[in-house]
């Protein structure tokens, strides 16, 4: 089974290469869009954070190894 894949471009939609004109989609349709874009870009920023907290996490790691190792 191949999923279904969705596309948003300025102002087109493509559905499984199917092309849609946004602005000529009906009220709750545009709006679904809208909250797809929405999610998109908090999907973008979670991921951003989690390479940040694995950097961060990875930074403090290798400062507690290296404290470590100066004690010896």
């Amino acid at each position: 089974m191949t999923e279904t894949t969705i596309n948003i471009q300025a102002n087109e939609l493509t559905i499984d290469d199917k092309k849609y004109e946004i602005d000529k989609l009906e009220p709750k349709q545009r709006y679904l869009v809208s909250q797809l874009k929405d999610i998109e870009g908090k999907i973008a920023v979670s991921k951003m954070q989690v390479d940040q907290h694995q950097m961060a996490r990875a930074t403090c790691a290798n400062l507690l190894i290296e404290s470590t190792k100066e004690k010896k």
